[in-house]
């Protein structure tokens, strides 16, 4: 959740989602999937000092199917 975190802080200190990608070694398409996430989520940068990492990942990662640090259609193979 720390890169969730400096995403947001990024985006609002007026970075480019391109260059917070580079800064975070994420993927700018994850950038931007993280910030989508956070806009739908009702909260504002800064974040209340009362919200956890457990409560961030609970408003922007709950009902999507996908948890941080997993992808989509990835399906871990059984070893035999």
């Amino acid at each position: 959740m720390r890169h969730v975190r400096d995403v947001i802080r990024l985006k609002s200190s007026g970075i480019a989602t391109r260059e917070i990608a580079r800064r975070v070694g994420a993927a700018p398409s994850t950038v931007r999937l993280t910030l989508r996430r956070f806009e739908a989520s009702g909260l504002s940068w800064p974040l209340p000092e009362d919200v956890t990492d457990s409560d961030l990942e609970a408003r922007l990662f709950t009902g999507s199917g996908v948890g941080p640090g997993t992808r989509r259609g990835h399906r871990r193979q059984n070893s035999h």
